[in-house]
């Protein structure tokens, strides 16, 4: 189960943001609680909130730390075509484009310690929490820890910091077989990978020999991340359209396109300007791409913020705007789901 989200300077969020699924200290609905390792936690939340507030970008944020664990090797042995990870920093703040991306994630899974292995005090399940610090694509610090539940503390598994030796717990609960292995791990592991990407397919493929795996472990951390399943608006990443399209006759009539301004910023007033960047496909047709201008927060410069980083909402507003415009000059009927909740 996943315990917290936090994250820093990534996507929209400059300042430090947190999801929390623990349940406050009511005791009113118990029933609607799930206890483990520990702690009552929610097993359903909503984040809600106004057009661009960041609901989206939250999101992606962690989906995109999901992908990363999930598949950091793959990225960089460029396996099944793979797409590249990248966190954006936040944009709107000349010094935060230079800073480094937080991201803090604690979850839960079964405990990995056979029955005769367990001590007294120890929970059906653990709770662990991984810390990633990057720039970029470049892995700056990894952490993962794991909490004892009956004094409430967390313990370092191990620290991983760019140019220095890794730093393995001295918990009695950390194997000596594990020690090795993250040490043999931590040696393949580039500045691009997590070290728990490989600790958890090693683990895997220790689990489908059918060997007795000391990677336990890492085994139910790993399937942890890959269970997940997220549900978006990634079919319009980009907003790329032809020349075809009615959108780009939009952006080729400067009238028409200022009218498009104003409709989209009563949706997003943060959004100063729109324009269509050109760029070419594999085979050399033209595409065009929406670019919107913001204004920086700490500058007069205008920020180019690309549409994979807008809300849903806008995405839909800017998407639709031709066929709203359609209705509205000549009649007729539209039908929207989920255009607008509020």
């Amino acid at each position: 189960m996943l315990v917290q989200f936090e994250i820093k300077n990534i996507n929209s969020f400059y300042n430090t943001s947190c999801l929390d699924m623990t349940a406050c200290t009511l005791n009113e609905h118990q029933y609607a609680v799930v206890e483990a390792s520990g702690v009552d936690l929610l097993p359903v939340a909503v984040i809600y909130g106004a057009n661009s507030s960041g609901k989206t970008n939250f999101l992606e944020a962690f989906n995109g730390v999901v992908d990363f664990v999930v598949r950091s090797i793959d990225v960089k042995n460029k396996e099944d075509d793979a797409e590249p990870i990248f966190f954006c920093p936040f944009l709107l703040s000349e010094a935060a484009i230079n800073e480094n991306v937080h991201v803090k994630l604690g979850f839960v899974t079964l405990n990995s310690a056979n029955k005769g292995e367990k001590d007294e005090d120890e929970d059906q399940y653990v709770e662990y929490r991984l810390s990633i610090t990057v720039h970029y694509d470049e892995v700056i610090e990894e952490r993962l820890e794991f909490k004892r539940p009956k004094n409430g503390k967390f313990y370092n598994l191990y620290t991983r910091k760019k140019n220095s030796e890794i730093k393995i717990g001295s918990s009695k609960r950390i194997t000596p077989q594990e020690k090795k292995m993250i040490k043999e791990m931590d040696k393949l592991a580039s500045g691009d990978e997590l070290l728990i990407t490989f600790l958890g397919r090693r683990a895997e493929r220790e689990d489908s020999q059918g060997e007795n795996s000391t990677l336990k472990r890492f085994s139910l951390i790993y399937n942890w991340f890959k269970s997940i399943r997220t549900f978006g608006p990634r079919e319009i990443e980009d907003m790329a359209f032809s020349k075809k399209s009615p959108v780009y006759k939009l952006y080729n009539d400067p009238k028409e396109a200022e009218k498009q301004l104003r409709f989209v910023r009563m949706a997003d007033s943060t959004i100063d300007e729109l324009s269509a960047e050109e760029r070419k496909l594999p085979n050399g047709e033209p595409v065009y791409r929406v670019i919107a201008q913001k204004a920086a927060i700490d500058s007069d410069i205008k920020v180019h913020f690309p549409m994979g980083m807008e809300s849903a909402g806008t995405k839909n507003i800017i998407r639709l705007y031709p066929i709203i415009k359609e209705i509205l000059d000549n009649g007729g009927v539209l039908v929207a789901d989920e255009l607008d909740s509020s």
